[in-house]
């Protein structure tokens, strides 16, 4: 079966007539059939790096194996020679409470139990990857492929232990925001209805833990919707290329989604890849008419939102959208290509890609859903690129950032803790002396028990007072993991090599709370990221988190800790 649609041809030649000619700087326009077109389609591997799911996917309300109204399936993808797409597990941002948090794994789970609906109801036609080789060798055998990313790391809770669970299922990219600042960062478009501060959009603790374990799962660091403070920091961060999914050139349309020169240019520094977004409102100016038609249209067909609608109101919205959109000047698929243009000419084709935003909004005349994937190879050509370049752009670009990220993973046997601790830039301090009867650790077998230590800093004090009175749990998860340093120390003089640690057993945290204070997890998440930073998947660990009405000294936590260790050596 041929990979493109009798209808595609016809589009094509349609498209060469009205798109006008748009070189770059060091490119000349030049006439192309739609044959030439088609063959050299045919010859890359096309990559969409962000296609939306929307709710009731891969079951009888959509089912991808058919033509559905959305702008993704099966079909349209061979119809327009898309090859391979990440379908994104998409969480909106909510209130950074127990509710908010619980509902976002909810739906992040929802998501990605719809991906894997797909798979497992169409394995003929489309497989997962994991890695860029397994992009490959699923295209090699003639079939779509499916990566997976996630949109938005708010479903993670207040800690990045979750992170090898979803790299474990498939995740490839994760962002650190979306729509609104949240606990790992601030994003590129706050949110007043969630007490965001306008200014605020530095990188938080949390944020930059997350940076290091997604660079240790090979997953890549997503900074598309992340406000530019946190976007630089973390592109510092990253050990790994990082990618802006689904972004534009600010400097050829400016909106608060767009990327500008400077946020380009470490993307650059980085290696790694700006996905460049056919998406109508970050494109171009639209029409005024437009605009103000489809408000009328959501007021009148879907007063309840895009949830709760019926199919027969969504149909009616996307129908009357579309007479809307024929009626007036609508943003056009040369338009999305100069955003490629300004980037690659900025920063160089290796660092920038193509990227539909479909079924989240994505989509222009031109490229409005994946059966005319085809019109953006063809505008491409017309414009000068040459078949390497065009095979950098469609996912050339991606596959090597992929690779890089795996590269990057931390492997069980290669890592090192002590330089791990070197690159956190902690230094440990001499091991604490036990204040009353008892040894800072006993051995028996190939186990450690430590004794309770606290949050002392480095100049003998300690932090002290009562989570929920005057101690808030940002402060006391720094004093939780200054406690996790110190139990280090004790560990690095009774070991003398801290890579004889085999496993982090078991931590019993306890919190000097006041009676009312209930989120004692979220302060000792404080010791268990950074055991998890240090040692990896060796640092996970069973554990226990309580309220204690006081602690010794009056300190804020007190935390315990089980190790097992490697046998070849007697401790002292």
């Amino acid at each position: 079966m041929s990979r493109f649609s009798l209808a595609l041809v016809s589009s094509l030649i349609t498209l060469t007539s009205l798109l006008p000619a748009s070189a770059g700087a060091e490119r000349a326009a030049r006439d192309v059939s739609e044959t030439e077109a088609l063959a050299l389609h045919a010859r890359v591997l096309t990559l969409d790096t962000h296609v939306d799911i929307g709710n009731g996917y891969a079951t009888h309300v959509l089912d991808p194996g058919g033509f559905t109204r959305a702008q993704v399936d099966l079909p349209k993808m061979r119809a327009g020679g898309l090859d391979a797409a990440f379908f994104i597990v998409y969480v909106g941002q909510g209130p950074l409470d127990t509710a908010g948090l619980t509902a976002a794994r909810a739906a992040a789970e929802e998501k990605y139990r719809a991906i894997s609906r797909m798979l497992r109801a169409y394995p003929e036609q489309i497989g997962l990857a994991r890695t860029a080789d397994e992009v490959e060798a699923i295209h090699a055998d003639g079939r779509r492929v499916a990566l997976i990313g996630m949109e938005n790391a708010y479903p993670l809770g207040e800690s990045v232990a979750e992170v090898p669970l979803w790299a474990e299922r498939g995740v490839r990219y994760m962002s650190l925001t979306h729509i609104g600042h949240n606990q790992f960062g601030g994003s590129s478009n706050p949110r007043a209805d969630l007490g965001d501060d306008q200014r605020n959009e530095a990188i938080t603790g949390p944020g930059r833990q997350l940076v290091a374990a997604l660079n240790d799962h090979g997953i890549l660091v997503d900074v598309s919707h992340v406000g530019k403070s946190t976007m630089l920091e973390a592109i510092a961060l990253s050990r790994a290329p990082v990618i802006a999914s689904h972004s534009g050139a600010k400097g050829v349309f400016d909106n608060p989604r767009n990327l500008d020169d400077e946020q380009l240019e470490a993307i650059r520094a980085n290696g790694g890849v700006a996905q460049m977004v056919a998406f109508r409102g970050y494109v171009a100016e639209t029409d005024r008419r437009i605009a103000e038609g489809q408000a009328a249209l959501l007021e009148r067909l879907l007063p309840d939102g895009w949830t709760d609608a019926t199919d027969e109101q969504r149909e009616a919205y996307r129908r009357e959208l579309a007479a809307l959109r024929q009626t007036y000047t609508d943003v056009t698929l040369a338009q999305f290509v100069d955003h490629i243009d300004y980037a690659v000419d900025l920063i160089g084709v290796e660092h920038v890609g193509i990227v539909s935003d479909f079924d989240g909004g994505g989509g222009v005349e031109g490229w409005d859903d994946a059966s005319e994937t085809a019109n953006v190879t063809l505008e491409l050509m017309r414009r000068g690129y040459t078949e390497d370049e065009i095979r950098a752009l469609w996912g050339g670009n991606v596959l090597r950032i992929l690779r890089a990220a795996e590269s990057a993973r931390a492997s069980e046997q290669d890592n090192d803790p002590e330089a791990r601790l070197a690159e956190l830039g902690i230094t440990l301090p001499p091991a604490p002396q036990p204040v009353a009867n008892y040894v800072n650790g006993v051995q028996t077998g190939n186990l450690i028990f430590l004794a309770g230590k606290g949050p002392k800093r480095a100049d003998g004090s300690e932090v002290t007072g009562k989570l929920g009175a005057g101690v808030s749990i940002e402060q006391g998860y720094e004093a939780a993991r200054l406690t996790a340093i110190n139990q280090l120390a004790v560990l690095k003089a009774m070991l003398g090599d801290l890579t004889r640690v085999k496993r982090v057993v078991k931590v019993l945290g306890m919190v000097n709370s006041d009676p009312d204070f209930l989120q004692q997890p979220a302060v000792i998440n404080g010791f268990s990221d950074l055991m998890v930073e240090v040692f990896g998947e060796r640092g996970r660990h069973a554990r226990a988190a309580v309220g204690m009405a006081s602690l010794p000294r009056g300190q804020a936590v007190e935390i315990e800790m089980i190790v097992e260790i490697e046998p070849w050596r007697t401790t002292r």
